[in-house]
């Protein structure tokens, strides 16, 4: 195997300035102009910002995307109230069950747009309001 290192791109020059610095004479590093520089790097950090605040609005507004998160919010909820019938039939505590169903269902509420999808969504809701208000807790919205 043969390995190569790093390419010479061509020829490095000095201006007459970087001679005469490094000739004895006391040259110091400044810059001429740094009210520019630091505008320049505010002004790439906005852009920057911008660029993934418009991002994170193309997925939040992308249906497919509104649509997976509210079926894995509703599958989550599901489990959980399946998780409290079995703690229930076990004859175990139910308690953290139910504290994990009650932040589950505050997220429950996002709309897809789909129809179908939003009255299961709701009815998904609906049970778990239910089963919260049986225990004497109410949903947080």
């Amino acid at each position: 195997m043969l390995i190569v290192g790093p390419r010479k791109t061509g020829n490095v020059t000095t201006t007459n300035g970087a001679r005469q610095a490094r000739g004895g004479s006391a040259a110091s590093f400044s810059l001429e102009d740094s009210a520019a520089v630091s505008e320049s790097i505010k002004t790439s950090a906005v852009a920057v910002t911008q660029s993934l605040d418009a991002l994170l609005m193309v997925q939040e507004s992308d249906p497919r995307e509104r649509r997976r998160r509210a079926v894995a919010r509703s599958r989550q909820a599901l489990d959980l109230l399946d998780e409290m019938k079995l703690a229930l039939i076990a004859g175990e505590s139910i308690g953290p069950a139910l504290a994990r169903l009650e932040t589950a269902a505050a997220a429950l509420r996002e709309q897809t747009g789909e129809p179908g999808l939003d009255s299961v969504i709701d009815a998904i809701d609906l049970r778990v309001a239910v089963e919260l208000a049986k225990r004497g807790r109410t949903v947080q919205r």
